[in-house]
């Protein structure tokens, strides 16, 4: 690992002063050799077909691939694609400690915990065929960005066992004597076609006569669970280096970098910025308007949603809950997203728990009723359901088991309706709830820049020297250098209308940035040349501040606010209004149920709140107090999608003292 990364700063050292201008043109064909530290994530049962002793979770491995690797130009001198066979040997061990029975200790006469530690080991052969695209990020320096699908199966060696072996008590030994036994082992016959997604970076250094060395760091995630009978996820990251050739003899080309000579920006009183710079022999002058944004500080508080959804007669935790980040894990740090943030939940609650080891949680598991055809089945799945919650906070966040109790529910408490299909997919669930209020308080983000695009569009003007057989792009990137967005232009003047996710990309921007840099390349009879310029960035502060809750918790076909619900709002308020304040109320509903119901129920859930407001500040200026029926901010498709619809959105304005 670390001679791979000093041969990568090596090679970006050497090669800073100059730019190597590799021919794109070519097909390159060579080796492929890579290292892969492997994360196992499974629901293994320790017993086949019994889930007495428990599952596997995770696990760590080491493999390595060897393979064949070919690109071939698509687009111009920036664009490959990429495709591979290869051999790729993904082993994995699996450890599960169990101390949940006493036996006798001889030695001491008395009773002991029994230890025993499970290991699961396996030997995965595959030949895996790989396809995708490779971009060239930086086009004056070889490095690249590649992504790309694999596709395989263990042909080779698919062997698996598990062992078994008693840690304590010294004197206790299985009936034939020994501490050590193999459970079972043998092939593993349900694997499936591994499907994998795949990301790099890469750096194409040339070694000489058209030979480059290529070492490259990815990532890849498993698709699909790699036996067809339970959860096995694969994820890796990938250490590779390729030596690829174009077999046509042909040195890479050294070139200075052109002189660019900057002309200061100009200010008048109606653009307040205008970008001039003068830049090579073929583009003259490019005028650029600026972008402008408005500024807006706030704060805002994202209550947390405590279920967990599950599939259909299954307790294993879907993935989408298991984020694998705890050694950098922050609550600072999460998206500024209630869904993004409620995908956290197993962490955030993992991490208050640790930090306050008195408190405890209670995780109740339940069914929608009809998953399986008794009750007993079902007590047995919304209790399994609770335990894979358990495990996770357990096994990754080392959560005592004092902190966790466990119940079961046939339905829950407060059940969706099941006169639609999607009140079955909301009832199969997990439910936590805490005797502290910290564990399942709302998340807050304080007084971030949120910013707005006023712009539609880029609009530039361009002054060539000759304007015949032009054929112009337009490369725009962003704070760290990766690129945000790229077309082809018309020569001459441009509008450039912008998509909503290019505006989304800006606005990203413009919370790391007051300046964009941006690329010209012109390309006439083959010759190409490029001129690098700036997009500014004017910012205006708005002259208020806004607080902002959603108040999620409302269950199905319900707008009295619960006890937990007051408690949000109220703290929430504190300090928040002040005399010049005004309030915006804003209900919702998801999507099941009649339009004219949802609207007059969203309505409804507006005024309580409001309501509840008054009774606490009794000269609150409410500015908008509405129902908007069925709302569309969050996807209608999920469950957690419906319930953050179930929603009153509370925006405070308070103008900010000058």
């Amino acid at each position: 690992m670390k001679l791979f990364i000093y041969l990568i700063f090596v090679i970006i050292s050497t090669s800073a002063s100059y730019t190597i201008e590799i021919d794109s043109s070519k097909d390159f064909f060579g080796l492929n050799f890579a290292f892969n530290q492997i994360f196992n994530k499974s629901s293994i049962s320790i017993i086949q077909g019994s889930s007495d002793c428990g599952f596997f979770s995770d696990g760590k491995s080491f493999g390595y691939r060897i393979g064949i690797i070919y690109y071939r130009p698509i687009l111009l001198d920036n664009l490959s694609i990429s495709g591979g066979l290869n051999y790729d040997v993904r082993p994995a061990t699996l450890i599960r400690q169990n101390s949940e029975f006493e036996v006798l200790d001889p030695i001491f006469n008395k009773y002991a915990p029994l230890e025993r530690e499970y290991v699961f080991n396996s030997s995965l052969k595959y030949i895996t065929l790989d396809l995708g695209l490779c971009y060239k990020l930086l086009l004056d320096y070889p490095i690249l960005f590649r992504i790309f699908f694999d596709i395989g199966n263990p042909l080779i060696e698919k062997d698996y066992n598990i062992t078994e072996q008693i840690k304590s008590p010294n004197g206790v030994l299985f009936p034939d004597g020994t501490r050590l036994r193999t459970i079972s082992g043998g092939k593993l016959n349900t694997t499936t076609t591994a499907i994998g997604f795949n990301v790099a970076f890469q750096y194409q250094f040339e070694l000489n006569n058209g030979l480059l060395i290529v070492p490259e760091i990815g990532y890849r995630r498993g698709l699909n669970s790699i036996i067809s009978d339970t959860q096995w996820q694969m994820q890796s990251i990938n250490l590779c280096v390729q030596l690829i050739t174009d077999f046509t003899e042909k040195k890479g080309k050294i070139k200075p970098e052109p002189e660019k000579i900057k002309i200061p920006i100009e200010i008048d009183e109606e653009v307040l910025a205008v970008n001039r710079e003068q830049t090579t022999a073929l583009i003259k002058t490019i005028i650029t308007e600026p972008l402008y944004f408005t500024e807006t500080i706030v704060t805002q508080s994202y209550p947390l949603l405590p279920y967990i959804f599950y599939d259909s007669a299954s307790s294993i935790l879907p993935m989408k809950y298991i984020k694998g980040d705890l050694d950098y894990f922050s609550e600072e740090n999460l998206p500024k997203s209630a869904i993004d943030i409620y995908y956290h939940i197993l962490d955030i609650i993992g991490y208050r728990l640790r930090k306050n080891p008195k408190a405890e949680i209670t995780i109740v598991g339940v069914t929608d009723g009809s998953e399986l055809p008794s009750e007993s089945e079902r007590l047995n799945l919304a209790k399994q359901r609770a335990m894979s919650v358990k495990d996770y906070l357990t096994n990754y966040w080392k959560i005592s088991d004092k902190q966790i109790k466990i119940s079961s529910r046939n339905l829950p408490r407060l059940p969706t309706s099941t006169q639609y299909q999607e009140g079955f997919e909301e009832n199969r669930r997990v439910e936590i709830y805490s005797n502290e209020n910290k564990i399942l308080e709302p998340l807050i983000h304080k007084q971030f820049n949120e910013y707005e695009l006023l712009n539609s569009h880029i609009s530039s003007q361009i002054e060539f020297n000759d304007y015949e057989n032009l054929k112009q792009f337009l490369y725009v990137y962003g704070s760290k250098g990766e690129l945000l967005f790229e077309r082809e232009l018309a020569a001459g003047s441009f509008i450039l209308e912008l998509s909503y996710l290019e505006r989304q990309k800006l606005i990203e921007q413009a919370n790391k940035t007051d300046q964009l840099r941006a690329e010209l390349k012109v390309i006439k009879n083959g010759m190409i040349e490029r001129a690098y310029f700036s997009i500014q960035f004017i910012k205006k502060l708005e002259e208020f501040e806004i607080g902002r809750l959603n108040l999620i918790v409302f269950d199905y076909d319900k707008a009295d606010i619960s006890d937990y619900n007051r408690n949000i709002i109220t703290h929430f308020l504190t300090g928040s209004i002040k005399p010049q304040s005004s309030i915006d109320i804003i209900g919702s509903t998801d999507r099941l149920g009649a339009s004219d119901y949802n609207l007059n129920l969203s309505r409804t859930r507006a005024e309580n709140v409001r309501d509840l407001i008054k009774s606490i500040i009794p000269n609150a200026k409410f500015k908008r107090v509405e129902g908007i029926g069925e709302s569309d901010i969050y996807n209608n498709n999920s469950p957690e999608g419906r319930f953050y619809s179930r929603t009153v959105l509370i925006e405070i304005k308070t103008p900010i003292d000058k």
